[in-house]
């Protein structure tokens, strides 16, 4: 009937008297939703998300960081836990997605060191994937981290030269 307040505190009891209950938190996250709660929502959310998780429900963990990322696009948190799932479920494209989606995130916020460990998962997931280690690389390079810079490059020539073209060799030599 709209009365999301009243609904909202007779949820907020019902889970006092059961705490573990998933689709009491899911509904107070529906209901602050309907409020304008955005924040408060994520939080149900998240933390229905992380029961799901430890419980070893990675496909209901998935569905519901989705639907986090429904809420709030730019969700971090959400982007890399996603991640996680996908790669725990084998699904490494959906993966690579969601890091990748994350790293962006990360370099829009300034946040170096979180999109360096996120590119390093990105390049171990795919290692033979030349563009994401050359941002990697790149990106250790341009924020003044000589020596791990050369020892990415380095790797990834050696990985390269047997198979790629001399262009991409020299590229990357030059880097």
């Amino acid at each position: 009937k709209g009365q999301y307040d009243k609904a909202l505190k007779e949820y907020q009891s019902l889970l006092k008297a059961v705490p573990k209950d998933a689709n009491l938190r899911l509904k107070i996250g529906d209901l602050h939703l309907k409020l304008g709660e955005a924040p408060r929502a994520i939080e149900a959310y998240t933390q229905v998300a992380e029961e799901f998780s430890k419980g070893g429900f990675d496909a209901k963990a998935v569905a519901i960081y989705k639907q986090i990322l429904r809420v709030n696009e730019a969700h971090l948190e959400a982007r890399v836990a996603l991640g996680d799932h996908f790669q725990r479920m084998g699904l490494k494209s959906d993966a690579l997605r969601e890091f990748q989606a994350a790293v962006g995130l990360c370099q829009r916020r300034e946040l170096k060191r979180e999109a360096f460990d996120l590119l390093k998962r990105v390049a171990s997931l795919d290692p033979r994937n030349v563009s994401n280690r050359l941002h990697l690389a790149d990106l250790l390079q341009r924020e003044g981290l000589a020596k791990e810079a050369r020892e990415e490059y380095g790797a990834l020539l050696a990985e390269v030269a047997p198979q790629s073209g001399v262009e991409q060799v020299v590229r990357i030599a030059e880097q």
